[in-house]
């Protein structure tokens, strides 16, 4: 993705709180995205600066966050060469990434990019999730290898669902989240899930309830770990065998493990990854753990 006509210097990064330079950042940013992803002339985003060795050689890489809004921030990393940086790879668009966590790949020495990204839905105060994502070098691009919820709260009421519904009670799930890693053989991220489902005393409520009159109905808390895994090219859980197939499949999420089903009882589900780096949604029955 390298463009020799979008380039920017490193004295324009290192001093990028000057408008002049600001500027110039932004347009870059946008420009590798190519025409037409965002309006330029919305040039008012805040600038975040990451300067890292990501690969196994001497080169010097920046990593820059360009957020124009909650629901825009652009990731792009460049490439440093003297006092030049050209871009290297395009990242994505993001809602808002309020982390930036870097780890060292013990096997390739190239090194992990995990975001946390915090996702503000369409339903306004009802829903807040937190995503955590992660991007490792796989020869040719920086590919998504991690993707999971991470911080949910989410409020509803059935009466929404169903107008004729009994219930019209107000009920949350909430999920808080930290994560922890070793990186000494391999990387291993563990999340750690405080998960909780409550429901408002408050009655025949039009409006949102205050917090402090929600009652936990179920709570649970839930480890997962997460492996790095150079056969599948992600992050999994563990392995297992697809029944209807005979495939050897990763499992990349428990379903289960959702905060979700702690409100209604549902059948135990996985998601997987396939050889064919195929994602499917498959039932225990399905599923033969090797």
């Amino acid at each position: 993705m390298s463009n020799q006509q979008n380039m920017l210097t490193m004295s324009c990064i290192k001093n990028c709180t000057q408008p002049e330079n600001k500027s110039l950042i932004i347009h870059s940013v946008v420009s590798a995205f190519g025409s037409g992803t965002l309006k330029e002339e919305n040039c008012d985003g805040e600038i975040r600066i990451f300067e890292k060795n990501l690969m196994n050689n001497s080169t010097n890489y920046i990593l820059i966050l360009v957020q124009f809004d909650r629901k825009n921030t652009l990731a792009v990393i460049y490439e440093q060469s003297d006092d030049n940086c050209i871009v290297f790879s395009v990242l994505g668009r993001y809602y808002e990434i309020i982390n930036v966590d870097f780890i060292l790949e013990p096997i390739s020495k190239n090194t992990l990019i995990l975001f946390c990204e915090q996702v503000n839905m369409a339903t306004g105060i009802y829903e807040a999730n937190d995503f955590l994502k992660g991007y490792l070098w796989n020869g040719n691009f920086y590919s998504q290898v991690l993707n999971t919820p991470f911080n949910i709260k989410a409020y509803w009421n059935n009466a929404w669902i169903n107008c004729n519904s009994q219930n019209k009670l107000w009920e949350k799930a909430q999920q808080n989240c930290n994560f922890t890693w070793n990186n000494v053989d391999k990387i291993v991220i563990y999340i750690y899930r405080a998960q909780e489902y409550s429901v408002s005393n408050v009655e025949e409520s039009i409006n949102l309830p205050e917090d402090n009159t929600f009652e936990i109905v179920q709570s649970r808390f839930v480890v997962e770990t997460y492996s790095w895994s150079e056969k599948w090219n992600c992050f999994i859980l563990y392995e297992g065998r697809h029944k209807s197939t005979g495939e050897d499949v990763a499992i990349i999420h428990d379903l289960n493990n959702y905060v979700y089903s702690l409100v209604e009882n549902v059948s135990p589900q996985y998601v997987i990854c396939t050889s064919n780096n195929e994602h499917l949604v498959i039932s225990q029955q399905q599923l033969e753990l090797i």
